[in-house]
C-alpha cells in the first residue's frame, strides 16, 4: 500500500512521457482549464457523457472541478 495515500493505485500518480506529449495526473488547480475545454468542446463530448441532473454548463463549470477532482 502506498503510504502517503492508502487508497491510491500502485502506480499513481504516474508521469507518461512519449516524444512531444506528456501526460501528468490531474491537479486541483487545473479547474479552469478544465472547465473551458469541456464547454468550448461540449458539442464533441456530449454524446459519450452520461445523462445528469444538472445542466451541461452547470456539470462543466470551474465551481464543479474540486467535487470531479476528488472523485478521480
Amino acid at each position: 500500500m502506498n503510504a502517503v495515500m492508502p487508497n491510491a493505485h500502485p502506480g499513481w500518480p504516474a508521469t507518461l512521457v512519449a516524444g512531444a506529449v506528456t501526460l501528468r495526473p490531474p491537479r486541483l488547480r487545473d479547474g479552469r482549464e478544465w472547465s473551458e475545454v469541456r464547454l468550448r468542446n461540449r458539442t464533441w463530448l456530449e454524446p459519450w457523457e452520461p445523462t445528469a441532473p444538472l445542466t451541461w454548463d452547470e456539470r462543466h463549470a470551474a465551481a464543479a472541478w474540486p467535487h470531479m477532482h476528488s472523485a478521480l
